[in-house]
């Protein structure tokens, strides 16, 4: 197509840009690989230049502007960064965090959870019914700790339906949500869809959809999330996946993510 040519040739420009001097950046890629979802097994292959230092383009961006504003908070070290980039900026500012991470965060990985039942989401274990359900009872006692939101994410939608499955098979989905308000992220669908459903988790944290025996489904998930006037509930919790709608470009600031939980 005419894209697939205009890319290539933007491509080939910077490969043979300035005298060929940024030849070696570049590397050849074969990947073998086969669609999701297709049952007959069939191979498809891709060819790729790939660029592996940022600074072929970057110059050129950097010469067109009088003056360039890189703002991130993830720019640290700032001396590799702008190594990298080939470039030196002239004011660069490294503010500390907002909170103090010694006193106010805690991070870590948990290798075990209910029963001393090893928290394992590999491929191998992810669909045993032992894990799922120590999963779901892990879970159960986190929201019943961490106020305020929390975001559960899921290596894929096929796996956190699939353990929404199980947990309502087996009444963990209700001990859940005892603790807990909770809300699904919705698989495709539009944008308006999406943002409702966020609504309703924020709405949940600040206690404005407490009403007794209220249910609500979110469309085209199939998720029945129960409300109940409950003194021990705390909060909303939302179930997303990696590199999904919630996980990019979302502010999460104070109560509505008080623990962000990656199961992995």
């Amino acid at each position: 197509s005419v894209l697939t040519l205009e890319e290539l040739f933007a491509s080939l420009t910077y490969f043979f840009s300035r005298n060929g001097s940024h030849i070696l950046d570049y590397h050849l890629g074969l990947q073998r690989s086969t669609k999701r979802g297709d049952s007959s097994g069939t191979w498809t292959h891709t060819f790729s230049l790939w660029c592996m230092n940022p600074s072929v383009v970057f110059k050129d961006l950097a010469e067109l502007s009088l003056s360039t504003i890189l703002t991130s908070g993830t720019l640290s070290p700032m001396n590799s960064f702008s190594s990298e980039l080939g470039m030196q900026f002239g004011t660069s500012l490294e503010a500390p965090h907002v909170i103090d991470a010694n006193l106010q965060v805690w991070a870590g990985a948990i290798s075990n959870g209910h029963g001393n039942y090893p928290l394992n989401a590999s491929y191998k274990t992810a669909d045993t019914l032992t894990f799922q359900d120590a999963l779901g009872k892990s879970l159960e006692e986190i929201c019943s700790i961490v106020p305020g939101g929390s975001l559960i994410f899921f290596p894929s939608y096929k796996l956190m339906e699939k353990l929404c499955t199980r947990w309502r098979e087996t009444g963990q989905w209700s001990r859940l949500c005892l603790k807990k308000d909770l809300y699904v992220e919705p698989r495709g669908g539009a944008q308006e869809e999406f943002d409702s459903v966020l609504k309703d988790y924020y709405d949940s944290i600040r206690g404005k959809n407490r009403l007794i025996g209220r249910n609500r489904r979110a469309k085209k998930t199939g998720t029945v999330k129960t409300e109940t006037q409950n003194d021990s509930k705390k909060g909303a919790a939302f179930l997303a996946v990696f590199r999904g709608k919630v996980s990019e470009g979302i502010d999460f600031s104070d109560d509505n993510a008080r623990a962000v939980i990656i199961v992995g």
